[in-house]
């Protein structure tokens, strides 16, 4: 059995202040389309969206023969992330929910010295924000209601309420980690 070696990735959630971000731990021979899976539950998404990876000047996407959108996207399925992040401090982008935009940064970090339980969310900052909330800039502003920055207008009101107990500035390393565990099931 051939044994992998542990890569460190950084994702971070652009366009949020305070900064949105996982450090998680993959094995080098990781696909496109399992790392998706992997930042899905790192970060507390539910998958529900379209998404892809660009690297390099080249696009990377789930590939449906039936799709009408013409896109040139390549198979995420057929690359490895280490053919894509080869160096440390080598960087991608993954698009998540195109329609709310939530754009993440992968930097290559290094490799993990010894032996690790791989994928794990090694450590990370505030908590994912909710899907359909609108995007990051919709999210800001809410949460510039809720912090009492700006006065809640028409339509936030329904949002706040769809909040609920949202805490931003909470993450639980230890839940992720039990969603991947779940994953690799």
């Amino acid at each position: 059995m051939p044994k992998h070696k542990g890569l460190v990735l950084k994702v971070t959630l652009d366009h949020t202040k305070p900064p949105i971000w996982r450090r998680i731990v993959v094995t080098d021979d990781l696909t496109l389309d399992e790392l998706h899976l992997i930042i899905q539950d790192a970060m507390g998404w539910y998958d529900a969206h379209l998404h892809c990876f660009v690297a390099n000047g080249r696009e990377f996407a789930p590939v449906n023969e039936d799709d009408d959108f013409g896109s040139d996207a390549e198979d995420e399925t057929k690359v490895k992330v280490t053919s894509l992040l080869k160096l440390k401090g080598a960087k991608m982008k993954y698009t998540y929910d195109f329609g709310d935009g939530w754009d993440h940064t992968i930097v290559y970090e290094g490799e993990v010295p010894g032996p690790a339980i791989i994928p794990r969310v090694l450590k990370g900052r505030r908590a994912c924000p909710p899907e359909d909330i609108g995007g990051p800039y919709e999210f800001a502003r809410i949460m510039d209601i809720v912090n009492g920055k700006l006065p809640p207008e028409e339509g936030a009101l329904e949002k706040l309420q769809w909040l609920g107990k949202f805490t931003p500035d909470e993450f639980d390393v230890a839940k992720a980690n039990r969603r991947l565990e779940l994953l690799l099931s």
